[in-house]
């Protein structure tokens, strides 16, 4: 991914997210921080419209990122498919295309899915709880299809420590069924950004 194309994907977060991203969190802290945690809960919320096409606000409102979010930046239920679907998705904004993703994110996300799958829903944030209804009736329907995604700003392929050991959790948790999946949205995001007629209805 080149860096024009981080260009495309900052303006898109900017123009999309501005006005709907809570950032009251970050009031106190540097501008500089400020705005890489924008751009981290932008990408997020991007990610949350490619899985799941929504509009910029209901795409905004969907972050979990903040304190206490275990791992999970933004989340989206689908229950109206035969099998539901949930996307949990960790996203890290970087200008210089380095956007980390090491064995200590691996670790904190499926932490979180686990603790999510344990129904251990007070251990999250407050964001995290106006969800928690359709979780429980995505569990209800049956079992769901749960995407784990990666929205990195980067150009490199994962570590293949980080890959083994994400598969090695994937392996664990799909030991009875297929429940579980991944996917990495790097240089796909931008492309979905960039084509003519991709723009997110507000």
């Amino acid at each position: 991914m080149s860096k024009l194309h981080v260009r495309y994907v900052r303006k898109a977060i900017e123009d999309r997210f501005t006005d709907f991203i809570d950032m009251k969190d970050k009031a106190k802290v540097a501008e500089k921080d400020y705005v890489q945690a924008f751009l981290s809960r932008g990408l997020a919320a991007l990610a949350v419209q490619i899985e799941h096409p929504c509009s910029d606000r209901a795409a905004a409102i969907r972050i979990l990122d903040g304190d206490d979010d275990r791992g999970l930046d933004a989340i989206a239920v689908e229950v109206r498919s035969a099998q539901p679907r949930i996307c949990l998705v960790q996203a890290k904004w970087s200008d210089n295309l380095k956007g980390a993703f090491g064995e200590t994110e691996v670790d904190r996300m499926f932490r979180g899915l686990n603790r999510m799958l344990d129904l251990q829903y007070s251990k999250f944030n407050s964001r995290f709880q106006q969800f928690v209804p359709e979780i429980e009736k995505a569990f209800e329907v049956g079992t769901p299809k749960i995407t784990l995604v990666l929205a990195l700003m980067r150009t490199a392929p994962l570590d293949q420590s980080t890959k083994e050991l994400i598969e090695e959790k994937l392996a664990e948790l799909n030991q009875v069924e297929e429940m579980v999946d991944y996917k990495v949205l790097d240089l796909a995001l931008a492309e979905n950004l960039i084509r003519p007629g991709q723009a997110a209805c507000r």
